[in-house]
């Protein structure tokens, strides 16, 4: 997705198959990665729905985290857990501020 931005390309992320935490997941990862929207076919009316782009941002532990700039050690305090909850973990557990 960044690639495609750096080309000048939109990027949009169809969030229309799969199970419900699986599409949650895809449209969150892609709001933190920058997209330019989310769309799906609602699946009574057949019309493609855009969904607003929310303003999520990694907190910067995890941030550091997912650009390998950190890792479990760091993590763990920071989230209130023991490191042996996040060993062997490639993906941080995602956690946001939100800003409205």
């Amino acid at each position: 997705m960044k690639r495609a931005r750096k080309e000048g390309r939109l990027t949009y992320v169809v969030a229309t198959g799969g199970y419900k935490p699986e599409s949650t997941f895809a449209v969150i990862a892609a709001y933190v990665a920058g997209a330019h929207g989310v769309v799906y076919v609602h699946e009574t009316f057949r019309d493609v729905v855009e969904l607003p782009i929310l303003p999520l941002q990694l907190e910067e532990t995890l941030a550091k985290f997912a650009r390998r700039e950190a890792d479990e050690h760091d993590v763990a305090p920071h989230q209130g857990m023991e490191i042996h909850h996040l060993k062997g973990i490639k993906v941080p557990a995602l956690c946001f501020n939100i800003s409205v």
